[in-house]
C-alpha cells in the first residue's frame, strides 16, 4: 500500500502538559505522538509499535511488522512481511462466511498495515465513518467475481483493502487494514518534476486512471470518494517483488530514534520508529510506465447513507458549490475534484487559490474563485442552496471578484483550449450537469495521448 496520505517528512506535535502550573512541562514528538492516550484528547490514540511485532487477521493471515512508512492524522503505516495463512479460517472472522476469501496455502509477501487510532476506530464503530463498509464492498465485488480480479478496468486503479483484524494497545483497540503496497503519492512524485508541474501526456495517462478508478468506486463499490480526490491520495502502483523488496531492506535497514524519557506521559522509555518509505521501484525516470491507485478510502460514503448529518471531510479548496452552500451532493463532488486536479498537476497551484482577507471568509473568497473561473452561477441552482443569501444578491450576483488564475505557457493554444474544455465538464456548476466519470473517460481530450 501506499502510506495512506502518511506523512515522514515531518516533526510530531509538541504536548504541553500543565497540570502543576508552577512546572509546566513540554515534550516535542518526534514523530506521531503515541505515548498520548485518549484522556488527553485530539486524534490520540495512535498504537505504540515496535519492530518484530506480530499481528493475525482474523482469516489466519499473519503479519510481522519490519518497518514504519510513516503516519498521518488517524493512522500510522506500517511495512509487513505476510508469514503464512492457517489451514481453516477462525470462527472469529467478521466477515459472513461467504465473503471469506478461500485460501490456499503458504503466501508469503510484503504488504502494509494501516493501524487507525483508537479515536478514529471509536469513530468507525460509532457510525461516524465508513472505512469497514468500504473494505467489506470491496469483499462482495471479489466474491462476485468468484475471487478473481474483477473485470472492471478501474478496480486495479484502486487500493483495495485485502484484509482486516483489531490489534489491542494500552490506549484501546486500533482497527488495522492490510493493503498491497504501493509507491509515493502522485504530489511527492510531482515535487521532484522540472518547474514541479508534469508534462500533459503524463497527467492525461493519471487522470485517465484516475477516472477509471471513480467509475468503479461509483457504479461497482456504490460509493462517494468524498475524502478528497488529490494528488495526495493517489499512488504511484509499485512493480516489485519479494526479491527486490528484501535487496532494498537489507541495503537500507529499519531505524529508531534514541529512546527518549517523560515521565509525565509515558511510564517507560519512549521508542518511536522512523518513517522510512519506500521508493517508487520500476518507476523509470520519464514516467512513461507510470501507473495510478486512488487510495485514502476513510472518508468514502455510501450512496445509500449521504445525509445532512453525515461528516464530509472533502477539504475546503476542493470544495464544489453544494458542500459549500447546503446543496445536496453525491458522486460529482469527486468529478469536481478531478477537474481541479488537472490544473494543478499541470501548474503546480492551485485552482481555487483561497487567502483570507478581513472582510471575507474563506468561502467568500472560495466562491469568488469559482465564479471568475465558471461564470455565474445558475439561478435555479442558487434557488435550492440554504445559504444562499450568505454570498449572492436577489440577482444571483457575487459579492466579490479577485484575480484570473491563467495555466502556465508551457503549453499550445490547441492543448489549453482543450484541457480547459475538459475542465469545464469537471466543474459545471450545477451537479446534474457535470459529467459523469464513464462519460469523461470518452472526452477528446484524451484522443492525443
Amino acid at each position: 500500500m501506499s502510506t495512506n496520505d502518511a506523512k515522514s517528512d515531518r516533526q510530531g506535535p509538541t504536548i504541553r502538559v500543565q497540570d502543576d502550573p508552577s512546572h509546566p512541562f513540554e515534550f516535542t514528538c518526534d514523530e506521531e505522538p503515541h505515548m498520548l492516550g485518549m484522556q488527553r484528547g485530539g486524534p490520540i490514540g495512535y498504537i505504540p509499535l515496535q519492530l518484530g511485532q506480530v499481528f493475525e487477521d482474523l482469516e489466519g493471515g499473519q503479519y510481522e511488522i519490519v518497518r514504519k512508512l510513516g503516519w498521518a492524522t488517524n493512522s500510522s503505516v506500517w511495512l509487513a512481511k505476510k508469514k503464512r495463512y492457517v489451514p481453516f479460517p477462525s470462527s472469529k472472522s467478521i466477515n459472513p462466511p461467504h465473503l471469506r476469501a478461500p485460501r490456499s496455502g503458504l503466501d508469503e509477501r510484503y504488504v502494509a498495515v494501516k493501524i487507525l487510532t483508537v479515536n478514529y476506530t471509536r469513530g468507525i464503530e460509532s457510525g461516524e465513518f465508513f472505512e469497514l463498509e468500504v473494505w467489506r464492498r470491496f469483499r462482495e465485488v471479489r466474491y462476485k467475481s468468484k475471487w478473481e480480479t474483477p473485470a472492471h478496468p478501474g478496480f486495479k486503479h484502486c487500493i483495495e483493502p485485502e484484509a482486516v483484524f483489531t490489534a489491542e494497545s494500552p490506549h484501546g483497540t486500533h482497527l488495522c487494514f492490510v493493503e498491497k503496497l504501493s509507491g509515493s503519492t502522485l504530489d511527492e512524485l510531482q515535487v521532484g518534476q522540472p518547474g514541479f508541474t508534469f508534462p500533459l501526456p503524463i497527467v492525461k495517462r493519471a487522470i485517465k486512471q484516475i477516472l477509471l478508478a471513480l467509475d468503479f468506486v461509483h457504479t461497482e463499490l456504490k460509493l462517494v470518494h468524498a475524502v478528497d480526490v488529490k494528488a495526495g491520495n493517489v499512488f504511484t502502483q509499485m512493480d516489485a517483488g519479494t526479491e527486490d523488496i528484501e535487496r532494498y531492506l537489507r541495503d537500507h535497514p529499519p531505524e529508531t530514534y534514541p529512546p527518549r524519557s517523560a515521565p509525565e506521559l509515558w511510564s517507560g522509555p519512549i521508542i518511536t520508529v522512523k518513517s522510512q518509505p519506500l521508493p517508487n521501484m520500476g518507476l523509470k525516470p520519464s514516467l512513461e510506465n507510470l501507473n495510478v491507485a486512488l487510495g485514502d478510502f476513510g472518508g468514502a460514503v455510501p450512496l445509500d447513507k449521504i445525509s445532512e448529518e453525515v461528516k464530509i471531510v472533502t477539504p475546503p479548496l476542493l470544495r464544489p458549490p453544494e458542500l459549500l452552500l447546503g446543496h445536496p451532493w453525491s458522486t460529482p463532488i469527486d468529478v469536481w475534484a478531478v477537474g481541479c486536479m488537472v490544473f494543478e498537476c499541470l501548474t503546480g497551484a492551485s485552482l481555487f487559490q483561497v487567502e483570507r482577507t478581513p472582510k471575507l471568509d474563506e468561502t467568500a473568497v472560495h466562491l469568488g474563485r469559482m465564479v471568475e473561473h465558471l461564470g455565474t452561477f445558475p439561478a435555479a441552482f442558487l434557488d435550492k442552496c440554504s445559504k444562499r443569501a450568505d454570498y449572492f444578491d436577489e440577482t444571483g450576483t457575487f459579492f466579490w471578484f479577485g484575480n484570473f488564475l491563467h495555466i502556465r505557457e508551457n503549453m499550445s493554444d490547441a492543448d489549453v483550449k482543450a484541457t480547459c474544455a475538459f475542465m469545464r465538464r469537471c466543474l459545471a456548476i450545477v451537479p446534474a450537469e457535470r459529467a459523469t466519470a464513464a462519460e469523461l473517460l470518452d472526452d477528446e481530450w484524451f484522443g492525443g495521448r
